[in-house]
């Protein structure tokens, strides 16, 4: 499977709901899928564990707690606006406690597009429910936010792009979208899987998803 294929499947279970949730809810259980699908590292829920250093239960830190070289894949150290247009398909993290990784945990989510405004991500368990769904963030919140990208084999060979924060091109930048996007409309609270307690809970994103 490439980017464009894997892009593809997640759009198509946007609209299922519930009956398509990858893993147990949380973000990890798709990213899990994702990379699974692109020949990436075991992280754990239904797929299991490959290529393990470390921690392994922050969804923040996952560049750094996974042997990410060992598949192939690339890693790009505090992501710029230019690294992130021209990664479309990499795995996006957000350190703990950040306005979009806001508990302890992180948050990881695939770059799907972007515009002049905002960064398009497949996500599950964040701004757009606990199924997977494809949302939009502001850019200030996104590079407030993202501490790692996580790029498959196929942008690594296309960018030359590796680990320690080094940025790739897309070789003219005009590329955006992959795959024809879906994007759930505007709502000034969402609800979110608690890690800890395994309850609901709300949370306010006025100013944050478009």
């Amino acid at each position: 499977m490439n980017i464009a294929e894997a892009l593809q499947k997640s759009r198509d279970t946007i609209g299922h709901g519930y009956g398509n949730i990858y893993g147990t809810y949380q973000c990890f259980g798709y990213a899990a899928h994702y990379s699974n699908w692109l020949g990436g590292v075991g992280l754990g829920h239904d797929i299991g564990f490959s290529h393990h250093i470390k921690g392994g239960l922050n969804a923040g830190d996952i560049a750094t707690d996974f042997a990410w070289n060992e598949v192939g894949w690339g890693i790009i150290a505090n992501p710029t606006k230019e690294d992130i247009m021209n990664n479309i398909g990499a795995l996006i993290t957000y350190a703990g406690f950040t306005t979009i990784g806001y508990t302890q945990y992180g948050h990881v989510a695939v770059v799907s597009g972007y515009d002049d405004n905002n960064i398009h991500e497949f996500e599950q368990n964040g701004a757009g429910g606990q199924y997977l769904n494809e949302v939009n963030y502001s850019w200030s919140a996104v590079l407030s936010s993202a501490n790692y990208l996580i790029l498959p084999p196929e942008l690594v060979n296309k960018n030359g792009s590796g680990s320690g924060g080094s940025t790739g091109t897309n070789g003219g930048g005009n590329v955006q979208n992959l795959v024809t996007t879906k994007f759930v409309t505007h709502s000034s609270l969402f609800r979110v899987y608690d890690n800890d307690r395994y309850a609901t809970k709300k949370y306010s994103i006025k100013n944050l998803l478009y």
